[in-house]
């Protein structure tokens, strides 16, 4: 036994090999006994393990300052792509170097607008025109395509804002291919600054107009508008489905109903100082069941002539007659319409049978195909879009290179422009070298070295704009920000390039101020502001509205003002009738194209030469400035007429009572003498005996008024009539729209008033309504803005007579002015007595 009974060991000596490992893991156990009972500092106490060993070979730098710009977030922001845009072109239907050689003549070319109110179908013709030359995927035709919304936003709100040029390649009725360039527009009233560019470039212009809605405020203006360009017009009447679908009306009436808007369209031309048009220049479309038709179609297909198939015609027994019942429109041209679509929700024997009637054969698979898209298959062989195309073609045609707007293409603005002769890379359009040439295709451009007379392309040049709308309403601007502000300021200066509508300016307070047209102009404004070009936070003010000021009356009395010198200077003011007035504000006009309108309001030829200029801009405004000197001094006025209406134009631009614009004003210089002063004293004078002029004539205040057009049920009638009333508005008119269950309600509002009134109408009316702003006048506020008797309270609302007061007061603190305006300011100290102002 090798132990005793206590377990010690008595047995022979052994020796126990230790290898190395067990004796380092011996050593380490002792070392670590050790260590448990060291006493550690607290400062080499060691908490979370070194970066070596949790990253591994990832390099470590310990740096005590950051080397990133300090404007250079830690976290960038997410920037969401706002652009729709395809990198790679879709293929098409017909041969791109085809087309290319096509447009070399030039003959074959065309440039269209396409006009009408915001849902008449502009954006929807296109998209059947891209349907049926490109090669699209089934994902694509499964939902509305779109194709001419190249923006998010414009998606997103279901609204065109900005013009969008697409080439198509498309054939007549006499196989003979068009290359034909459209420019989509958009409908919504805010954005006619859009329309009228687009106008400027095009050789003709297709007005679409709802059947149902008939002819809105937004499809008047484009006529008159037309009209002053000269630009020839043709009417499509659209989305005649819904007569047949919606509206269930049988083809007697629809023709009916097709008749009375021709003549409504027709008042509206000869409104215009325009021809009345026939019915043979009317096309008839469906864009959802993708058919297009004019009465030249069916005449040819009956071998007769379109007059046998519109009137006062009647087709009975197979007889035309001028008495009957059964209108010819109905019987040849409607009703095989009416059969297709009865026949298409019937059997497949009763759809043949009348497609073999019409000659329109179809496959036994595409006899399988759902509603819709047999529904389309059988228009399209029936009648198809080749009518269009031979409408468009009457269109005169003009090669000349036009410079238009900037418009956004991808990511980029670039310059959109009409080619009036061959250009190549490296030349030069009115002065600018041309770096390269993109051919616009909607969601995509194709670059080339090469365009072609008659062609719309995009270029990278200095834009070139043209403001028609009046901008009526104001939004103060600042970025949250103030180290912003640089990138701010760039963004707006692109965005005055973007939205011809648009004005920006700097106040003396240091604001920035853009005036623009409407709610939904502002809306897309500061998006591009802060989402696009900026990428910026900024504040916005409560919009606002341009107010302006006018007099009633004529100067009750003359108020000399002296020069250093001993010159003086006499000027009176008077109000423009307001139909002159009107005109005068529309649109820009030399001197030489103001004599027409002068005497169609019986000036005589001595009071037009003595016209000097307009205001508040040179060439543009409702007021005037005219030399009435009489005698000698006459000479003397002349040749001070710069000085003169220089002073002049400060007056005009910013009045006595708010610093805002006069409108409607006439100043007459009834005397002059200059004595020794120098030009700068002239013009400080003039300026003087203007506002002076002004002030004793019976000044008053105006506000902007918008023109609303409210398109519903019958039963939305009341909540507008309800709203009108709160906002100081009123109904001008209220009628049922004949073949239909709609009503059109038409009136006015003040743009003051206006603000939140289409949301509140939706509301009310639960989305079934449509409204349109189109801005009428300005109009007098009530109330004598010079009153002092007039008691303004605090957190109470101004009326009737006070609103002049209340209005001037605010705007004044706005600006930073004194409480009033004065006219003792402006008078000479012995006038000022004269008068007994102090």
């Amino acid at each position: 036994m090798d132990y005793d009974e206590f377990g010690n060991y008595i047995g022979p000596d052994q020796l126990v090999e230790v290898t190395e490992s067990e004796s380092e893991a011996s050593v380490e156990e002792v070392i670590e006994g050790q260590n448990d009972q060291a006493i550690v500092l607290q400062e080499n106490k060691v908490y979370y393990p070194p970066a070596q060993q949790v990253y591994g070979d990832v390099d470590i730098v310990d740096a005590d300052e950051d080397a990133q710009d300090i404007s250079v977030p830690l976290i960038k922001p997410i920037e969401e792509n706002v652009h729709i845009s395809t990198a790679k072109p879709p293929k098409v239907r017909y041969d791109r170097h085809f087309q290319r050689e096509l447009q070399k003549t030039g003959v074959h070319s065309r440039v269209v607008v396409l006009l009408g109110a915001q849902g008449h179908g502009k954006t929807s013709l296109i998209d059947v025109l891209v349907e049926n030359t490109h090669l699209l995927s089934e994902m694509q035709l499964k939902k509305p395509l779109k194709y001419t919304h190249t923006q998010e936003f414009e998606k997103g709100r279901d609204l065109s804002v900005f013009i969008t040029p697409i080439s198509l390649l498309l054939q007549s009725s006499q196989s003979k291919s068009f290359n034909i360039h459209f420019l989509d527009t958009p409908g919504h009233s805010d954005f006619f600054d859009e329309v009228n560019c687009a106008m400027g470039l095009a050789d003709g212009g297709l007005l679409l107009i709802d059947v149902v809605e008939g002819l809105l405020p937004a499809a008047r203006r484009a006529i008159r508008r037309a009209a002053e360009l000269k630009l020839p017009l043709k009417f499509i009447f659209t989305k005649i489905d819904r007569l047949i679908i919606d509206l269930k009306l049988p083809p007697t009436e629809a023709y009916h109903r097709l008749d009375y808007l021709l003549d409504e369209v027709n008042d509206s031309m000869v409104r215009a100082h325009l021809e009345a048009f026939d019915s043979s220049d009317v096309l008839f479309t469906s864009a959802s069941n993708q058919w297009c038709f004019n009465l030249d179609v069916f005449a040819e297909m009956y071998e007769i002539t379109p007059m046998h198939l519109w009137g006062d015609v009647f087709f009975e027994n197979q007889i035309f007659s001028s008495n009957g019942n059964h209108w010819s429109f109905s019987e040849l041209v409607l009703a095989p319409i009416y059969k297709i679509y009865s026949a298409a929700m019937s059997s497949d024997d009763d759809l043949a049978k009348v497609l073999e009637e019409l000659g329109v054969s179809l496959k036994k698979s595409e006899f399988r195909m759902n509603y819709l898209p047999r529904l389309r298959l059988i228009f399209n062989r029936f009648l198809g879009w080749s009518s269009l195309v031979d409408k468009i073609t009457e269109f005169p045609y003009e090669h000349k290179t036009i410079i238009g707007k900037s418009v956004v293409a991808g990511s980029q603005l670039l310059t959109l422009a009409r080619i009036g002769e061959p250009l190549a890379v490296g030349d030069e359009v009115q002065g600018q070298k041309i770096e390269n040439f993109w051919i616009p295709y909607a969601q995509y451009r194709i670059p080339q070295s090469e365009v072609y007379p008659g062609e719309i392309v995009l270029i990278d040049v200095e834009p070139t704009t043209e403001r028609v709308s009046v901008p009526a309403v104001k939004l103060g601007i600042e970025p949250l920000l103030p180290t912003d502000q640089p990138k701010m300021l760039a963004a707006v200066s692109q965005c005055l390039h973007l939205f011809p509508g648009l004005h920006a300016e700097a106040q003396d307070s240091g604001d920035y101020v853009l005036f623009g047209t409407g709610e939904m102009f502002f809306d897309c404004v500061m998006y591009y502001i802060r989402a696009v070009l900026g990428h910026v936070e900024v504040k916005v003010s409560d919009p606002a509205v341009k107010f302006a000021e006018g007099c009633v009356e004529q100067s009750y009395a003359s108020c000399p003002v002296s020069m250093p010198g001993g010159g003086s200077i006499t000027v009176l003011a008077s109000p423009v009738p307001q139909e002159l007035s009107k005109e005068l504000a529309q649109v820009p006009k030399t001197l030489a194209a103001l004599k027409p309108i002068l005497k169609a309001h019986g000036w005589d030829n001595m009071g037009i030469r003595s016209v000097w200029c307009f205001g508040p801009d040179v060439n543009r405004g409702s007021c005037l400035i005219l030399n009435d000197v009489l005698g000698e001094n006459r000479a003397l006025a002349e040749d001070a007429r710069e000085e003169i209406t220089d002073g002049f134009l400060m007056c005009a631009h910013r009045g006595p009572l708010c610093d805002e614009e006069l409108h409607g004003t006439i100043f007459k210089v009834i005397g002059f003498d200059k004595g020794k002063a120098t030009s700068g004293q002239i013009v400080a004078a003039a300026r003087r005996a203007c506002y002076s002029a002004f002030l004793v004539a019976s000044p008053r205040l105006l506000e902007p008024w918008y023109e609303i057009c409210v398109v519903g049920p019958l039963k939305a009638g009341r909540s507008v009539y309800e709203n009108l009333r709160q906002r100081r508005g009123k109904v001008l008119d209220d009628r049922p729209i004949p073949g239909t269950n709609l009503y059109r309600i038409e009136g006015k509002v003040p743009v003051i008033d206006s603000f939140g009134l289409e949301t509140d109408i939706r509301v009310a009316t639960k989305g079934q309504t449509k409204i349109s702003f189109v801005f009428s006048h300005y109009a007098v506020v009530p109330g004598d803005p010079l009153d002092g008797d007039v008691e303004l309270q605090p957190l109470e609302t101004a009326v009737g007579a006070q609103l002049a007061r209340n209005f001037v007061s605010k705007t004044r603190k706005r600006k930073g002015l004194s409480n009033s305006p004065s006219l003792a300011k402006y008078l000479d100290k012995d006038v000022a007595e004269v008068l007994g102002v102090s």
